[in-house]
């Protein structure tokens, strides 16, 4: 799976928890690439043009991320890279930024074979003045659909400020999503989960005129606020900290089952959350063909959610981080068995020692009705 590009308009100051290289900055390009193996970056030091994009790309074997260091107002973070896995990043605002591999060097990890100290990336104005990408035009007053206090809507839109989020509280059927627009003038927001329940998500920061819409397929009360302003207190100002919330109730978004023949009932939760001790849950889950299913990682570690060997449709999430994500939609009815990439079991088979085995500790079911 190939991730999207992410837009990024922070400006990160220049925070080492290490000596980095002193690799000579080269002449500073538009849009770079930078490889993983597992033996560390190549290269370790990138300079780009403002507004230029700068790709990771895994050629090792192992799970490895670009994790930025420091109390950077907009931490950017490519979540665990399987082999072959990319992810590219833009960077709208100059700065420096430095980055390591959380699955190798940092909370607590210290893998031998990696070279940790990190990486950085120098972006760079093209001119003694920004080209000023004409100030976005600033989104239609995103009026969000005002549907009477409490009654739930398909579909909503949140409005972020310097001051704050308006509104404060909105109420979506399961299936519906939320549309976050920054119309700020130059400070750069997020809508981050304070917690894990029902499930966390974050938008990531959004610049000026930047949008993030999520879709919310598990009922309950997700409370969140900015993590710039709130959480990591990056932003100066008078940003009002909430709690805001997103209500999530009532009949599923989805389209009425055909009249003839007995459908499979609608699942409306359809997330299955990974942690470091339980790994899936559900552990099974039953849904209809047509219908996603959403894993997100609520654990501490990097885990995956892949298909077993043997289906057409494959799918592989890569390595998921804390918080992070994976969706695949289920077209063709049948059972699917998945597992966790990151935690092989190593065994030998009990009629030959000589030949070892391999299995996962954690493991899950998807049934397609």
């Amino acid at each position: 799976m190939t991730r999207a590009a992410v837009a990024l308009a922070a400006c990160l100051p220049a925070l080492l928890t290490g000596a980095l290289p002193a690799a000579a900055q080269t002449a500073a390009q538009q849009n770079a690439t930078i490889t993983i193996t597992d033996t560390g970056y190549n290269p370790r030091a990138v300079t780009i043009l403002l507004n230029g994009a700068v790709s990771f790309v895994n050629n090792g074997g192992n799970v490895h991320t670009a994790t930025s260091l420091g109390g950077a107002p907009v931490p950017f973070d490519t979540g665990g890279l399987s082999q072959g896995q990319t992810t590219a990043f833009n960077f709208g605002l100059p700065g420096t930024y430095n980055f390591d591999s959380a699955t190798d060097c940092l909370n607590g990890q210290s893998n031998p074979q990696f070279q940790c100290g990190g990486g950085t990336i120098t972006v760079v104005q093209p001119g003694a003045a920004p080209v000023a990408s004409a100030a976005p035009a600033a989104p239609p007053a995103a009026a969000p659909v005002a549907a009477a206090p409490g009654v739930p809507q398909s579909n909503a839109m949140v409005t972020i400020t310097d001051a704050g989020v308006t509104p404060t509280t909105i109420t979506i059927n399961p299936g519906g999503s939320v549309t976050w627009v920054n119309n700020s003038s130059s400070m750069v927001h997020t809508a981050t989960t304070t917690g894990t329940t029902p499930a966390p998500f974050d938008t990531g920061g959004l610049g000026p005129g930047q949008s993030a819409a999520l879709v919310f397929a598990q009922s309950g009360t997700y409370t969140y606020t900015s993590a710039t302003d709130c959480i990591n207190r990056s932003n100066p100002g008078s940003f009002g900290c909430g709690p805001y919330q997103v209500i999530v109730t009532g009949a599923p978004v989805v389209a009425a089952p055909a009249a003839s023949g007995a459908a499979a009932p609608v699942v409306s939760n359809t997330t299955v959350t990974i942690d470091d001790t339980n790994g899936f849950t559900p552990n099974t889950l039953t849904i209809r063909a047509g219908q996603s299913v959403t894993w997100v990682n609520v654990g501490s570690k990097v885990h995956t959610a892949t298909s077993n060997p043997g289906y057409y449709n494959a799918w592989d999430s890569g390595g998921l981080d804390n918080k992070q994500k994976f969706t695949f939609t289920f077209t063709v009815p049948g059972t699917y068995g998945y597992h966790s990439d990151t935690e092989p079991v190593y065994g030998t088979d009990p009629n030959d020692s000589s030949i070892v085995t391999k299995s996962f500790m954690f493991n899950g079911t998807i049934v397609v009705q």
